[in-house]
């Protein structure tokens, strides 16, 4: 049995409870190609899973947290992600370089539900937006 890909995903919240997702580039080698998703990547030898996440802020957006969380692991079918989540002190992204993909948006959890409606994201990412909903933003109706 091959061994599963060890990744990280952040989310990455602001001060009204929306969410920062990545739109992919629409490349079909890509994992969740031309979609909505949470920043993150693959875990590099010897390099935790809290590491892989900076780095991979860094390569992407050149971001570094001030705080960062854990929230859980979930499990893909070819890869296991460890996923985190961090409160932001800014409302637009547009200010952060974009160094891989096509654009960073907030959203709430509502739209998110929607991108997954309109075929936009996967049911792993709303999977994962319930979960960050539940034991996160317990404020939250929707």
């Amino acid at each position: 049995m091959e061994k599963l890909k060890d990744t990280v995903g952040i989310f990455l919240i602001n001060k009204d409870n929306k969410v920062l997702l990545h739109l992919r580039d629409n490349h079909p080698s890509l994992f969740m190609s031309g979609m909505w998703t949470g920043l993150g990547g693959s875990i590099e030898e010897n390099e935790t899973a809290e590491e892989a996440v900076f780095r991979e802020l860094n390569e992407e957006i050149s971001f570094k947290p001030k705080e960062l969380c854990y929230l859980m692991r979930y499990n893909h079918k070819d890869r296991i992600v460890d996923i985190f989540f961090s409160y932001v002190d800014f409302q637009y992204p547009s200010f952060l370089p974009l160094k891989e993909g096509v654009a960073l948006k907030f959203y709430t959890i509502e739209e998110i539900h929607n991108l997954y409606k309109e075929g936009k994201t996967n049911l792993d990412i709303i999977n994962q937006i319930n979960i960050l909903k539940s034991e996160v933003l317990r404020d939250l109706k929707k």
